[in-house]
């Protein structure tokens, strides 16, 4: 089979993780057809719920356990096999299956094939705002996007016919999440949106401003109207600069409600977000935003990060 044009994002290794759910399935779809279009290789890794049990002492044991595992490896690569055929069409050669062990943790054992396949991008389920499902996968994709060294895909159903929409805050971490949503937005022939969230808190008349200073941001309409005006000359500067069309949305609401409130207006094929991928107190300031959209988002989340 072909593996068709290669796309301006250049993913050469895909990487997607399932668990052989129905929300997973969603993700091993999207991932197929991200591989497609970007004429990558395509991976399919399946965390095994335990590794292989180590009994010296008794050698009989462990060698009858072994063979157990072994068994379970063989049936779970069969299913896996089917039902990625069903899934995607592919057989054979035409795309990998990868088992591992998910002893420690399910978000651990995907990093750590990532890692070790050098993967261009991981594609993960998530199961949606809500739900006692999104509870287990949603915190599992949120772990990825955290840990991962590469860009992450969240794979939704929700994915609209609209633009891409991609946020920024101006900061290294979110110009890659701007050049990828202007790929994905070239290679499906869609318009890209830019959003910036100023995140006011409030806003008051400059009649009614109390005389002491209050203990959150209060602005007139005047700052406003000025704070808007300079975001935007700015966002502008920003798609000039980097020679990406597109349209520029200056919003008033914190980050990651600014981002999934414009997604869904517009019925957006997919938000764009960057992540510092930091530990400790950066991640929490920088990478909240990143993992606070994909808990929120009801379509599919891609999560860049900074080139090493």
């Amino acid at each position: 089979m072909s593996a068709g044009p290669r796309s301006a994002a250049a993913f050469r290794i895909v990487l997607c993780a399932t668990d052989l759910s129905a929300d997973a399935d969603e993700a091993v779809r999207q991932a197929d057809a991200l591989a497609r279009a970007h004429g990558s290789k395509l991976l399919v890794f399946h965390a095994l719920p335990h590794a292989m049990p180590s009994a010296p002492l008794f050698p009989g044991v462990a060698g009858g356990a072994a063979e157990q595992f072994v068994g379970l490896e063989r049936q779970v690569l069969r299913i896996l096999s089917e039902r990625v055929a069903v899934l995607t069409g592919r057989v054979n050669d035409e795309v990998e299956l990868v088992l591992g062990s998910g002893g420690g943790s399910a978000h651990s054992a995907i990093i750590e094939q990532a890692e070790r396949a050098s993967a261009d991008l991981v594609v993960v389920g998530g199961a949606g705002a809500s739900g006692a499902a999104r509870k287990v996968l949603g915190a599992v994709a949120e772990r990825v996007v955290r840990y991962a060294h590469c860009p992450v895909w969240v794979a939704r159903r929700g994915a609209g016919d609209g633009p891409v929409v991609v946020g920024t805050d101006y900061s290294k971490s979110a110009a890659p999440a701007v050049e990828l949503a202007d790929a994905l937005a070239r290679d499906a022939g869609v318009a890209l949106k830019l959003v910036h969230a100023l995140g006011i808190e409030g806003m008051v008349s400059p009649a009614s401003v109390p005389a002491t200073a209050p203990a959150f941001p209060v602005w007139t309409r005047e700052d406003v109207d000025k704070l808007r005006a300079a975001a935007r000359g700015r966002a502008e500067a920003l798609l000039a600069q980097c020679q990406v069309q597109g349209t520029v949305e200056i919003n008033d609401a914190k980050p990651a409600e600014a981002l999934v409130a414009v997604a869904e207006w517009e019925k957006a094929r997919v938000i764009c977000v960057g992540t510092a991928g930091h530990t400790g107190i950066k991640r929490i300031v920088l990478g909240s935003v990143a993992e606070d959209v994909v808990r929120r988002a009801k379509c599919p989340v891609l999560v860049a990060r900074p080139r090493a």
